[in-house]
C-alpha cells in the first residue's frame, strides 16, 4: 500500500468520529440532554445519530442551521453563506468527502481541490462557530 492509499484508508476510518462531532453539536443546538431518557428518545425519534449523519453530513448540518435560524432570524446571512460555501458536498457521504486525499483527486467527476479531512474539519468548525456562539 503506498502512502496515498494509507492516508485515504486512515481518513475514511475516522468518518464515524466526525459524524459523532456533528451529532453532538446538533444535540446541543436542540437543547437536548444526552443523559436524560426522554431526550434520548427525542434524539432517536429525530434520527440524530452518527450512523445517519455519516450518510449525508451536509443535510444534517443544514437542518441544524435551519433550526438555529428559526431561533435567530438575524443570522440569515451567516447561514446562507455557510450553505453556499459547503453546498458542493450536498450529495456526498462523509466517506466520499474523506476520500479526497490531495488536490488532484477526481472522484465520480467531483474535484474538491483540497484534502477531504481538512475540508470536513473546517466544515464542522464553521458549523460549530455559527450555532454554538455565545
Amino acid at each position: 500500500m503506498d502512502n496515498k492509499e494509507k492516508q485515504w484508508a486512515d481518513q475514511c476510518m475516522r468518518e464515524h468520529s466526525y459524524a459523532i462531532d456533528i451529532e453532538e453539536t446538533l444535540v446541543k443546538v436542540l437543547g437536548l440532554d444526552p443523559l436524560s431518557m426522554e431526550d434520548k428518545r427525542d434524539v432517536y425519534n429525530l434520527q440524530i445519530s452518527a450512523d445517519n449523519i455519516a450518510h449525508n453530513p451536509f443535510l444534517y448540518i443544514k437542518c441544524g442551521l435551519f433550526y438555529y435560524l428559526a431561533l435567530h432570524p438575524d443570522k440569515r446571512e451567516v447561514v446562507k453563506k455557510y450553505i453556499s460555501d459547503y453546498c458542493f458536498v450536498a450529495h456526498m457521504s462523509m466517506s466520499d468527502i474523506l476520500s479526497f486525499v490531495d488536490v488532484e483527486d477526481i472522484i465520480d467527476s467531483y474535484v474538491l481541490e483540497e484534502n477531504g479531512e481538512k475540508y470536513v474539519n473546517r466544515m464542522i468548525a464553521d458549523f460549530d462557530k455559527i450555532v454554538l456562539e455565545k
